[in-house]
């Protein structure tokens, strides 16, 4: 029950953040929107917890430790970016991507000084799970030094630097790929055009929308922390097609009648089956 809610929660958010991504409003303005988006869900997730009582302490563990940093991560990427727009230094771009150089240094040495539960973090451990994991566990102890007040009702603290953790790697990633693409002198829709191996996609653009949502439901980039909007560009960049107002074509997708929502991905497992039956048959001639 909790868990079909929280999903569908977010992907109420994540629909609601592409909306704001496509429109012509600031940067500034965009990731405070988006930062009040996923505010709002969090509180929403808050008063849910108020009534729930968990099955077991199972139930209580996947909650904090991979649910809520879920939701969590989005609110600190977005607030970590308002902060930098809102300080970045209206001089040179040189001077701009120093000034995004030193603040990865900044996240590294966040990482750095939290090395314990980080590394606990990035090798999905689980054998302490009880004590970060739990809101009668003991806690965080030396540690609580990097976390902010809690409510007990609604967080452990453990779960906040969980959701740092992977906020602050996504900031890493967008900072990278501004600072890349600023030092490219060409942008990237026009090096994939002129390179020797070039790739076009040829086939409907609604079949690559229905490819895109898939990988990106998969979360097998990144860490599943790349954005929708993100993973898209990049779409765009390797197969020199644009994906403009792409949720909108998802739209069609999740209006599908008659035929299934997944009549692409269908096709592809599909191919695989046959392509695997047809080995098969080769080597047993």
């Amino acid at each position: 029950m909790l868990k079909e809610l929280t999903n569908n929660y977010y992907d109420e958010m994540m629909s609601n953040i592409e909306r704001i991504i496509d429109t012509d409003n600031p940067q500034i303005q965009i990731f405070k929107n988006a930062m009040l988006v996923v505010q709002g869900y969090l509180y929403a997730l808050k008063d849910e917890l108020k009534s729930y009582q968990f099955e077991n302490q199972e139930e209580e563990i996947w909650f904090f430790k991979i649910e809520k940093p879920r939701f969590y991560s989005w609110f600190i990427y977005y607030k970590e970016l308002f902060a930098l727009e809102q300080s970045k230094p209206i001089v040179n771009r040189e001077e701009v991507n120093a000034y995004y150089r030193e603040h990865m240094r900044y996240i590294n040495r966040f990482f750095r000084f939290n090395e314990f539960l980080y590394q606990y973090f990035l090798l999905e451990s689980d054998e302490l799970d009880s004590i970060y994991f739990l809101r009668n566990g003991a806690g965080l102890g030396p540690l609580s030094a990097s976390v902010p007040m809690i409510d007990s009702g609604f967080g452990t603290g453990s779960e906040y630097l969980f959701s740092t953790f992977r906020g602050l790697e996504m900031v890493l990633v967008h900072l990278n790929d501004v600072i890349s693409q600023d030092n490219r002198a060409d942008d990237a829709f026009t090096k994939a055009k002129s390179s020797a191996s070039k790739l076009k996609w040829t086939g409907e653009t609604l079949h690559l929308i229905e490819l895109l949502y898939a990988v990106h439901g998969a979360e097998q980039i990144n860490n599943g922390t790349i954005s929708i909007a993100q993973l898209a560009a990049k779409f765009q960049e390797v197969f020199q097609v644009k994906l403009d107002r792409y949720y909108k074509r998802f739209d069609e997708i999740k209006r599908r009648k008659g035929i299934s929502k997944s009549k692409f991905t269908d096709q592809l497992r599909q191919i695989i089956i046959d392509k695997v039956d047809e080995a098969d048959a080769k080597i047993h001639k």
